[in-house]
């Protein structure tokens, strides 16, 4: 649960209701498809082929990361996963969006520090034991 719990902690601190099947989604986002360690390396792959790469790299890079919109959260995950998403967890669409766009370009960057993609073994390490409240500040 630490990783749902600093997930939450990038999203304001909201664990209630909704916000907890955000938190789960983003957690399966990172770890990937039955835990492979291959959901990072994807979740960037859909950003830079929604034309994203320029913001992408600025995640992964060193230096400050470039902000996300809604919008472009909506291009690369999918209107058809962003309306799963709203449904699972009872929020509007927008606010399923807002979220995801403030907390993924954090998450990509403190998954990255050395400015490189992680092994996907090293991912599965990485996030197990990982407490991104704690370093980013809240």
């Amino acid at each position: 649960m630490a990783l749902l719990d600093s997930i939450k902690g990038l999203l304001g601190g909201k664990g209630g209701g909704g916000n907890t099947a955000i938190l789960g989604q983003l957690s399966g986002m990172l770890t990937g498809k039955s835990g492979d360690g291959q959901g990072l390396n994807r979740l960037v792959e859909r950003f830079q082929s929604a034309g994203l790469g320029d913001k992408v790299a600025s995640w992964v890079g060193q230096g400050e990361n470039e902000k996300l919109s809604p919008d472009e959260v909506e291009q690369a995950i999918g209107s058809d996963r962003i309306d799963e998403m709203s449904k699972e967890t009872g929020q509007p669409a927008a606010a399923v969006k807002s979220d995801l766009a403030g907390a993924i370009p954090n998450l990509v960057s403190k998954l990255t520090p050395d400015g490189k993609m992680p092994d996907p073994s090293a991912l599965l390490g990485m996030v197990k034991g990982l407490d991104l409240g704690k370093l980013l500040g809240r």
